[in-house]
């Protein structure tokens, strides 16, 4: 009998651990859902990684969510904007459009999260061409003048640095100043060269500059001071903007000139001139001007070994002085020895002061030292 009464009592007990295990998942599910039943479970909070961020025009970011309970039936996050400066797509990803600020929710249920987006304008490198940056009339042997670049560089963040590709021989960039100097050293044919400027963040840009092409200097027979009139220097012959000259019609123009430098046109005979030509030439005078020297030796204001003509609206005042004339040397104002001589048909005064002979020519015979030509026109 108690064999019998063991082996139901066991049977017994095999016969309720099912109902003893659900009675435990039961208690569990109670833990999770305190209603205990299968209703849904409901977001309490959702968090964004930032609560404020700072982009500039064009650049993203993405945002990450966390909703809280980890077991929420709908853990599904909406994204959304409150202004055009952001947009934010379906994972999060802001992307700043205009400068300005936007407010950046994340809503999961009836819970919401936000970031505060201030965005600013791209400080983006430029790099403008400009028509001065050309290097239009080189020649071989003569300097260029200095092509400052940098002027056409602005944004970025500095300092910048410059380099270049393919200027002429002779030309080179500083990397730090971006100015284009030197002296051509070969004859080339026309072309063009890459500059390109480099900012502190190694942001880069480029432009395209032109060169005229690189030719040898034609030297005219014409001197003002002690400078040779050239293919090079003539449309600035001193350096001032005041002198031009013009080999087409051999005319020099002087343009409230003063011109006290001398050019050696006889080293045998030690004569000195201010202006000197070798051939006829014609002077073109524009407001007041004036030419002076003083030697001991023989000396002209100006000398032509043909023929001068004076035009013009402006006035001229000559003077050359020298101390030795007892001894055989003279100071002479203005003297040519073409066939023709001078010709005065400008518009003005010039006045001529030596201490030897004012005007020499052959259709001149006054040999006095000073002398005025006044001319009025219409």
């Amino acid at each position: 009998m108690k064999t019998l009464k063991f082996i139901s009592l066991g049977l017994l007990l095999i016969a309720s651990m099912p109902l003893l295990m659900n009675s435990c998942k039961d208690d569990d599910n109670l833990d999770n859902n305190p209603s205990g039943n299968n209703d849904p479970v409901a977001v309490s909070n959702i968090s964004l990684n930032k609560t404020t961020l700072t982009l500039t025009t064009g650049a993203s970011e993405t945002l990450t969510a966390t909703v809280t309970p980890d077991n929420a039936t709908d853990k599904t996050i909406a994204w959304s904007s409150n202004n055009t400066n952001a947009i934010v797509d379906a994972s999060g990803k802001v992307t700043a459009v205009t400068a300005g600020t936007a407010i950046i929710t994340a809503k999961a249920g009836d819970k919401t999260a936000i970031c505060m987006i201030t965005i600013s304008a791209t400080n983006n490198l430029v790099f403008t061409d400009n028509a001065s940056f050309d290097i239009l009339s080189p020649y071989k042997g003569v300097a260029v003048k200095n092509v400052e670049v940098s002027t056409g560089v602005s944004g970025g963040k500095a300092p910048y640095t410059y380099s270049a590709a393919g200027l002429p021989a002779g030309l080179t960039i500083s990397s730090t100043t971006g100015v284009i100097s030197g002296t051509p050293t070969t004859l080339s044919n026309a072309g063009t060269a890459t500059i390109t400027v480099k900012d502190a963040e190694q942001k880069s840009k480029s432009i395209t500059i032109n060169y005229g092409a690189i030719i040898e200097v034609v030297k005219y027979r014409v001197y003002v001071g002690d400078v040779q009139v050239t293919s090079a220097n003539q449309s600035d012959v001193l350096g001032d903007g005041k002198v031009t000259y013009n080999n087409a019609t051999n005319t020099l123009a002087l343009n409230s000139a003063n011109i006290s430098s001398v050019y050696l046109l006889d080293p045998f005979q030690l004569t000195y001139a201010n202006i000197y030509s070798k051939d006829d030439i014609t002077i073109n005078l524009t407001g007041f001007s004036s030419t002076f020297l003083f030697t001991s030796l023989t000396c002209f204001s100006i000398f032509c070994e043909g023929n001068i003509t004076f035009t013009g609206i402006g006035n001229l005042s000559v003077g050359a002085e020298t101390p030795r004339s007892n001894y055989g040397s003279t100071a002479y104002g203005i003297a040519a020895s073409g066939s023709t001589g001078i010709i005065f048909n400008h518009c003005g005064k010039i006045t001529v002061s030596t201490s030897g002979r004012a005007l020499s020519a052959n259709n001149i015979s006054e040999t006095s030292s000073s002398v005025t030509i006044t001319k009025t026109c219409p």
